[in-house]
């Protein structure tokens, strides 16, 4: 419970009046943040009640300031809203307003909607080489007598390349945190993400973030929430920043439990480079349908026919583009050309992954015509059914596919189709081929 201000874009240096606010409630929802506002009985009369229904109010200029209990947080973009005007009567009007993000701790002299910085912290540092805490284990042969030696230090910063005028930076962090009680100590450790660059949306930092988490959730095959998010204001005074929460940091909506810190990923930074962070964000932005198709948050919401609608028809579009593309700067690439009336846009992608795709599928005409022939049964309805294992081979050939352009080499693909559990899936491909007519 609090109080609020439904502000527009052109209300950033307004002071906060208590008389000019709104009484309310905001609580957390599974897809962002919610804020109720009530305009009690008796303060709209139907002339300005007309003139609220008739409004166009523009989504894109709403923002929202509440003071409550909890102290003071900013709602910096409003998705969707709606009104319940009562006329007459006891009951007040109601007005609902939804947003994806919440700024907590604001100081109301540096109100603002923009960010210049945004740091997200996710666990599993190991991943990018940056991991804090080194153990060493001694045991005196003797007296069977162990020793743990624990050291924390800071680590390296990684430049991880800039996306237009925002640099990114990964590096290693560490918490301790002591309990009396129990004669314990935890030491937790974090990959930190820090994006920061001229002054911009929220909406802006948070998908150069969420396309990071994309690319460490793939080298886990396990969405990994972040555990904190703070952000840097113009003007705010605070060195450690402002809390941030945003639902698609944590995605409360998936099921199943993120990667423990002992899980091997199927890759690591060190099988890229720095720099390809920045080119994979730039690339999922530049193939929207291929990052969909492969990203870890959306897959276990299709079923198997869905699926392979998705991937197929991520393929499809990924080729063509590619030679489009290469038109419009007068070289189109070979591989995007069909080599006969029979060959296949997944054949053609999947000559291009290189070699060691090449050796995961067995033979990839046969795959390719296997897939498109399920892809194209999904799409007019056969009797050939969708087969889950195909639309595995589909997704990692795209997963492929982005790596080798990220990484400007087909060093991490190569590494990630090693991985034993990959090679696993790799015969149970190849078995399956050899049944298709």
């Amino acid at each position: 419970m609090g109080i609020f201000w439904v502000l527009t874009r052109s209300d950033r240096s307004t002071t906060l009046n208590v008389t000019d606010s709104l009484p309310g409630h905001a609580r957390l929802l599974t897809d962002g943040i919610e804020v109720r506002v009530m305009v009690p009985a008796g303060q709209q009369d139907l002339e300005q009640a007309m003139r609220e229904f008739d409004r166009s109010e523009s989504l894109e200029e709403l923002w929202l300031v509440g003071q409550t209990e909890a102290g003071m947080f900013v709602l910096p973009e409003v998705r969707r809203s709606r009104r319940q005007i009562q006329l007459g009567g006891s009951k007040p009007s109601v007005r609902t307003y939804r947003g994806p993000a919440a700024i907590t701790g604001a100081n109301p002299a540096s109100l603002s909607t923009k960010i210049t910085k945004l740091t997200v912290e996710f666990p599993n540092p190991a991943w990018a080489g940056l991991n804090p805490v080194n153990e060493k284990l001694t045991v005196q042969q003797a007296t069977s007598r162990r020793s743990i030696d624990v050291a924390l230090r800071p680590t390296d910063s990684i430049d991880a390349g800039k996306v237009g005028s925002l640099r990114l930076r990964l590096t290693g962090t560490w918490y301790r945190s002591a309990d009396s009680r129990r004669s314990s100590v935890e030491i937790t450790s974090a990959l930190k993400l820090s994006v920061d660059g001229r002054a911009g949306s929220v909406r802006d930092y948070i998908d150069i973030a969420t396309r990071v988490q994309d690319l460490v959730s793939l080298a886990y095959d396990a969405f990994l929430p972040a555990t904190a998010a703070t952000v840097h204001t113009p003007g705010e005074s605070a060195s450690d920043g402002l809390r941030l929460w945003h639902h698609s940091l944590l995605d409360a909506a998936q099921k199943d439990p993120p990667p423990a810190a002992s899980d091997a990923p199927y890759f690591r930074l060190k099988d890229l480079d720095p720099r390809s962070i920045a080119r994979w964000v730039t690339l999922t932005r530049q193939y929207p349908d291929v990052s969909h198709a492969i990203s870890v948050r959306d897959r276990a919401r299709r079923g198997t026919a869905a699926r392979t609608l998705q991937l197929g028809a991520a393929i499809e579009l990924y080729v063509t583009q590619c030679r489009t593309e290469g038109r419009s700067r007068g070289s189109t690439p070979k591989w995007t050309s069909k080599r006969s009336k029979h060959d296949t846009f997944a054949s053609a992608l999947a000559r291009h992954a290189g070699p060691a795709f090449a050796e995961f599928v067995g033979d990839v005409d046969d795959w390719g015509r296997a897939f498109t022939d399920t892809y194209n049964g999904a799409k007019h309805p056969t009797s050939r059914a969708a087969s889950g294992i195909l639309n595995v081979a589909a997704e990692l050939l795209l997963i492929v596919t982005m790596l080798n352009r990220a990484g400007m080499s087909r060093r991490c693909s190569s590494a990630f189709l090693r991985h034993h559990q990959i090679r696993e899936i790799g015969g149970h491909v190849r078995d399956l081929l050899e049944t298709v007519d």
